[in-house]
């Protein structure tokens, strides 16, 4: 028995050295084998030969886990397809080699990065189609090439996009989950997601859009390296909120553009966002943060060269009456030049803009006035009895303000009735106060006394 295995041990190794000499001489004449292969197939119906002969070539290699020698062969039948203009034969190796037992995932991804140089130098459009799809069928399900993958899946949803299917390139687009990659660089991942966004928002899907523009950490986007991708973000934001009128988030994206560095260098770009933002900020509903953003806003220095929006700002931060026809004769014309007022939408806002004046001015009427008639406060809004109560009741319904009207009496009530718990709490507070008052002035008569001599029974 040990002759036996001793004589199995020798013949093995004598087949290992045997094969490891094979290798090397075909390592040692692989340079010239290729070279012989790329003359043969230059000549006339001779590729497939030569594509046999390097496949014969690559097979040891392959089996013996040689990665170099694998790879050479394998880049060089599909060089050697391409500089013969065979497409047919081009997506057939590459399905080929992809396919063959024990193949190694780095000649894999080898071959996919060397066919993905050849699509910018295929002119013909169907050519360039059918090259994808089969790069794209051989990538697909491997994670040691999903960057590869997702790379032909965004220049497939360009070509489309170009054809003018902007629906069918969203699609496309969509069925790649980059966030999940974690071998994909931050920069060309957002950069990614970017695209994406941008054909939901053109192809009207806002929902998702969103959705995606979620996965965006707003934290990545203020490192100073990453200035234009945060400017892309916030302009699909812009065109994401403006379909529903978020005037308030409209205004954070442009304030967020406007303390960006680069757009801080540019004054021209600054001074126009600016614009955009003070307006913005008068067009979003009454609420804390919106006050308190106006007077920031207010402080800025490059408001000096724009007086006209500077004095919108204090119109809105100071409790004094607003006229409306007065304000309309002095920012029309200069509003409606801005693209915010441009489009469909344009009519929406500029009424939009016209009620924030009017819920400003009832603010400052229920600061002033408990209680106040229908026909006074019609006059000091410039409106119409009818308008003043729509005006009125809107504010109440989304209780931006407390208010009752006595339709038969003609009145407006601002004056909040008090809970009797608070009732309670203001007059003891009252018994208290007075009965404080009582020590001190009983304190104050003992002190005369005693200071004049005077007998107080």
């Amino acid at each position: 028995r040990r002759s036996r295995h001793f004589a199995f041990c020798t013949e093995l190794t004598i087949q290992r050295m045997a094969l490891a000499t094979a290798i090397n001489d075909i390592l040692t004449n692989l340079d010239k084998t290729i070279e012989e292969n790329k003359k043969l197939a230059t000549e006339p119906g001779k590729l497939k030969e030569a594509v046999e002969n390097m496949l014969a070539v690559e097979k040891p290699l392959r089996l013996a886990c040689e990665m170099s020698g694998t790879t050479k062969a394998c880049l060089a039948i599909v060089n050697m397809c391409f500089e013969a203009k065979d497409w047919k034969e081009l997506n057939n190796e590459i399905v080929v080699i992809s396919k063959r037992r024990a193949q190694l995932k780095q000649v894999i991804t080898k071959v996919v990065q060397e066919s993905m140089g050849f699509l910018d130098k295929i002119t013909e459009k169907e050519t360039k189609l059918e090259l994808l799809g089969t790069l794209r069928t051989v990538t697909a399900g491997k994670i040691f090439v999903e960057i590869e993958r997702a790379r032909l899946t965004r220049t497939l949803a360009q070509m489309q996009e170009a054809d003018g299917d902007v629906s069918q390139a969203a699609e496309t687009l969509q069925e790649v989950q980059v966030e999940t990659f974690g071998g994909m660089e931050k920069r060309e991942k957002v950069d990614y997601l970017l695209e994406q966004v941008r054909l939901c928002l053109a192809k009207n899907d806002f929902v998702r859009g969103h959705i995606i523009a979620k996965k965006i950490q707003p934290k990545f986007l203020q490192d100073p390296e990453f200035q234009d991708l945060k400017l892309r973000y916030h302009e699909l934001m812009i065109r994401y909120h403006s379909h529903y009128n978020a005037y308030l988030s409209m205004f954070q994206s442009y304030h967020a553009m406007y303390l960006t560095p680069s757009v801080a260098a540019d004054k021209d770009k600054a001074v126009q966002i600016l614009k955009n933002v003070v307006v913005l900020l008068v067009l979003s509903p009454h609420d804390p943060e919106q006050a308190d953003m106006i007077l920031r806003i207010s402080g800025e220095k490059n408001l000096e060269q724009l007086p006209l929006y500077k004095s919108l700002l204090k119109y809105f931060s100071t409790t004094e009456l607003v006229r409306w026809p007065l304000l309309e004769t002095l920012y029309k014309a200069e509003l409606l030049q801005l693209d915010i007022f441009a489009g469909d939408l344009g009519v929406q806002r500029w009424g939009d803009f016209a009620k924030r004046v009017v819920e400003h001015n009832i603010r400052v009427v229920s600061k002033y006035y408990s209680r106040i008639s229908s026909a006074r406060l019609s006059q000091l809004l410039d409106l119409s009895p009818e308008e003043t109560e729509k005006s009125l009741s809107d504010m109440v319904t989304t209780k931006a303000l407390y208010a009752r009207t006595d339709r038969p009496k003609g009145e407006v009530s601002f004056e909040q009735p008090k809970q009797p718990s608070e009732v309670l709490n203001e007059w003891a507070g009252g018994i208290s106060k007075v009965l404080d008052l009582v020590e001190t002035v009983c304190h104050l008569i003992h002190k005369e006394s005693v200071t004049h001599g005077i007998d107080v029974a």
